[in-house]
């Protein structure tokens, strides 16, 4: 299957290793360049060009799947020209609900398949107020992103390491998540709600242990949080 992944995101590691995975699996997988900017759809002509021209060249290559990494770089218009092409569109929503009413909400029904980042409660939400069934589809990484061998692991001195950004009441949910389980864990992150001195500071500074706390901080998850109508 011919399939091409569009646009990318600060995380560069995510579709490198996802373009690794389905090339091992026999699919033909080409790249764009970073096409777009932003979380905000672009609204200028001249921006507007720029990313229908990355498209022609998307679809002169003829594509089953186009599987887009930047949710604010395709209009409505455009998805709707790639359908009659024939291609397969894919989105990516790695950021729910912090992104839902700057990119997500006004294309999200207007792609064939939407990956969500996030818990059942998530996808229950898009299910029950837009009728769109998603699929769970988190973060990931491989070997060659990482660098090292398994060997390089056998002796950490945690059985979890929690690589990412904990700020904000949407992503200190991770902590509670990750904190029911009876592992030992260290947060080597942006951390500013750490009741269970987790947190380790960044990894290139393992000895600046920062442990910032703010007490009884709530989780909300639900459909006034949303502003879904």
């Amino acid at each position: 299957m011919k399939i091409c992944l569009f646009d990318d995101i600060l995380e560069r590691h995510v579709r490198k290793s996802l373009a690794r995975a389905l090339t091992c699996r026999g699919h033909e997988v080409f790249v764009t360049p970073p096409v777009w900017r932003g979380h905000s759809a672009p609204t200028k002509p001249a921006d507007v060009t720029t990313v229908r021209s990355a498209l022609e060249e998307v679809t002169a290559e003829r594509p089953y799947v186009l599987f887009n990494f930047r949710a604010s770089t395709l209009s409505p218009d455009m998805l709707r020209d790639l359908h009659c092409a024939g291609i397969v569109t894919i989105m990516w929503l790695p950021d729910d609900p912090v992104l839902y009413d700057i990119s997500y909400k006004s294309i999200v029904d207007h792609y064939d398949l939407r990956l969500n980042c996030d818990s059942a409660a998530i996808l229950q939400i898009y299910e029950k107020n837009r009728g769109i069934r998603g699929v769970n589809f988190p973060f990931w990484t491989d070997r060659q992103e990482v660098g090292g061998s398994s060997d390089a692991f056998t002796d950490a001195e945690f059985d979890l390491v929690f690589l990412s950004n904990v700020k904000g009441k949407v992503r200190t949910r991770r902590y509670d998540i990750l904190a029911c389980l009876s592992a030992p864990i260290r947060f080597f992150s942006r951390l500013e709600y750490d009741p269970a001195d987790f947190g380790v500071g960044y990894l290139c500074t393992k000895s600046n242990h920062q442990t910032s706390r703010l007490h009884n901080r709530p989780h909300p998850l639900d459909s006034a949080h949303w502003n879904i109508r």
